[in-house]
């Protein structure tokens, strides 16, 4: 048995590709199924002590939950210039699984789910929030958008 990431690009984030080989009496036969992912919660803690992600990486997440993790709270913070010796986060996100097996692919990692960063003192919240149909988008505890056409640091650092 193989996997790897699926093929088509609206599935990548969402299935795998697993390739099944069975040895029969008359030879080989194979089979190729797209299959979800599984997932696992984890949870990560940090605290700032040059760079935003060199915390992240202290805190051993996955580079794109680290980058989540700043998109979620770039209205609140401008990271090239707020953040703080000492500012802390922590972090809820998907461990991604194929058959029960960590993902080896996009780090497997998937979507941040709930995240908390204090900042000079000032906590800031997130939680993710999916209707029915499947779209969602991340909310602060008093049930507010954190989408913002403003950010409070607009450039990618």
């Amino acid at each position: 048995m193989a996997r790897y990431p699926a093929e088509r690009d609206d599935q990548f984030a969402t299935h795998f590709t697993r390739l099944t080989l069975t040895r029969g009496d008359s030879g080989f036969t194979s089979r190729l199924e797209t299959v979800p992912f599984g997932s696992t919660t984890r949870l990560a803690t940090g605290s700032v002590r040059s760079s935003l992600f060199a915390a992240t990486d202290d805190a051993n997440l996955p580079d794109p939950v680290a980058t989540q993790l700043a998109d979620v709270f770039s209205s609140d913070i401008d990271f090239h210039r707020e953040l703080r010796k000492g500012d802390t986060f922590s972090v809820v996100y998907e461990a991604l699984t194929a058959d029960g097996e960590p993902v080896p692919w996009n780090q497997g990692s998937g979507r941040v789910l709930a995240a908390e960063f204090v900042n000079a003192g000032h906590a800031y919240s997130a939680v993710w929030f999916a209707d029915a149909s499947g779209k969602g988008a991340y909310f602060d505890l008093n049930g507010r958008s954190k989408h913002s056409a403003f950010l409070a640091s607009p450039l990618a650092f």
